[in-house]
C-alpha cells in the first residue's frame, strides 16, 4: 500500500490484481511505501483512493496458479486442481469477503472514502492515463507504462506449471462458474462484469 501527501491520495494493491507491476507507478512519482503489502491502510480519511479490480473469474484461476499450481506444489504433492479449489468454500480467494482484509469496497463504504480511480486489470494502461496525475507526468513514467502494457503477464508466470498458459475460459465449467459467482458477485457487480463473460476469457 502506497500513499502520498502530495496528491492526497492511497493507492491500494489487492492481491492478484497486477499489484506488484502497479508499484512502480506510485514508486516512481515518490509516494510512500507504507511496508505493509496488500495492505488496505487509510492514512487520512479526507484523502481519495486509487486501486486495482479484475474480473473474478480470472481472479479466482490467478488465485489457485498462485496457491496451488506452481512448480513447488506439484513437488510437494500438495498440486490440487481448479475444480478442487473453486470447491472448496474456504479457498483463499472466497475467504476475501466484505468486512475482511483486502476487500477494498466494503472499506472504502465504512471509511466514507472517495475513490478517485479504478483500474481494471483488463485495461490496466489505459485507466492508469486517466489518473490525472499519471497523465500529467507521462513522459517520466513512460517506461513503467510500456513495461506494465507489454511484460506484466508475463513476468510471474515462470514458477508455474505449463497449464496456466491456458485460456482462462478452459479452466470453466457452467457448474464452477456458478459458483465463483455466488460467491464473488460483490466484485462482479462492482466492477461491472457480467455472469457469463468466463466464456469469452482468454
Amino acid at each position: 500500500m502506497f500513499y502520498s501527501e502530495t496528491y492526497k491520495t492511497h493507492w491500494w494493491g489487492p492481491p492478484r490484481i497486477a499489484s506488484r507491476a502497479l508499484m512502480a507507478i506510485p514508486t516512481k512519482l515518490g509516494f510512500t511505501d507504507n511496508k505493509d503489502g496488500h495492505s488496505l491502510t487509510v492514512i487520512n480519511p479526507e484523502w481519495d483512493v486509487v486501486y486495482p479490480i479484475r474480473n473474478p473469474y480470472s481472479r479466482a484461476v490467478s488465485w489457485w496458479n498462485l496457491r496451488h499450481n506452481d512448480r513447488e506444489n506439484l513437488l510437494k504433492g500438495t498440486h490440487i486442481s481448479f475444480e478442487e479449489f473453486v470447491k472448496n468454500p474456504e479457498n483463499e480467494y472466497f475467504h476475501i469477503q466484505p468486512g475482511r482484509p483486502w476487500e477494498p469496497i466494503n472499506t472504502i463504504e465504512r471509511n466514507n472514502l472517495k475513490v478517485r480511480n479504478i483500474i481494471r486489470y483488463e485495461h490496466l494502461v489505459d485507466d492508469l492515463l486517466e489518473i490525472d496525475f499519471v497523465k500529467e507526468n507521462f513522459q517520466i513514467l513512460s517506461e513503467q507504462l510500456f513495461l506494465i502494457k507489454y511484460q506484466q503477464r508475463d513476468a510471474y508466470r515462470r514458477e508455474y506449471i505449463d497449464i496456466t498458459n491456458n485460456p482462462v475460459c478452459s479452466f470453466y465449467t457452467q457448474e464452477l462458474a456458478d459458483i465463483v459467482w455466488e460467491n464473488k458477485k460483490i466484485e462482479f457487480l462492482h466492477g461491472d462484469y457480467q455472469r457469463d463473460s468466463w466464456k469469452y476469457l482468454l
